[in-house]
């Protein structure tokens, strides 16, 4: 018995990873669902999902499912760090911004942190990704420098500085725009002698 290309292709274009509630009773049956678990087609992917067995699961897909669930929700600090490949951290939740007056996700999987910023600085650095036709709000590589930094308290200031040297190692170097976030965040003073290092 082999999975329907529909049933396939409705996989793919959700990102992968798909709640019960969407299959059933639209695409196939509870017994149909319980069958193609049986047969090692679909298995569960976290309380109340399922994925498909014999494809690799897309990039992040705690990400993706955040930003399936929450529009508003920008990847930010170690998750966005994560994204951009600028940390050996391993995110045991996904961090994400919201509005300063947004309402705050309710999540007991994927475990999200949610930190509320001031509409201009919510609003600065944000990039979008089409992560297998999941819209996937990030912050840009220098936005979210500048976030690490203003919470390296709650953060880790190791993990900034792993970060600072990733970026300058790997990718090329945009001063002003740090300076502008940083000017945004009210850290250019405390920032300086770190950025200091990448001149």
């Amino acid at each position: 018995m082999t999975i329907p290309a529909p049933i396939k292709d409705f996989f793919r274009n959700k990102g992968g990873v798909i709640r019960r509630g969407e299959l059933l009773p639209a695409l196939m049956t509870a017994r149909m669902l319980q069958k193609y678990m049986e047969m090692g087609i679909i298995r569960r992917w976290g309380r109340g999902f399922y994925c498909l067995n014999d494809e690799s699961l897309p990039y992040e897909p705690e990400m993706l499912m955040v930003a399936r669930r929450y529009p508003a929700a920008v990847i930010c600090l170690v998750s966005a760090l994560s994204f951009h490949d600028m940390t050996t951290q391993i995110p045991h939740a996904v961090d994400i911004a919201i509005p300063y007056q947004g309402n705050a996700p309710r999540s007991s999987y994927p475990l999200v942190h949610t930190f509320r910023f001031r509409d201009a600085i919510y609003e600065a650095g944000i990039e979008t990704h089409d992560m297998q036709g999941v819209p996937l709000k990030v912050y840009n590589m220098e936005k979210t420098l500048v976030d690490v930094f203003r919470f390296r308290n709650r953060v880790g200031m190791d993990v900034f500085l792993e970060a600072l040297k990733m970026y300058a190692n790997n990718h090329p170097v945009n001063l002003p725009l740090i300076h502008e976030y940083a000017a945004l965040r009210g850290v250019t003073r405390t920032i300086m002698p770190y950025l200091e290092t990448l001149v």
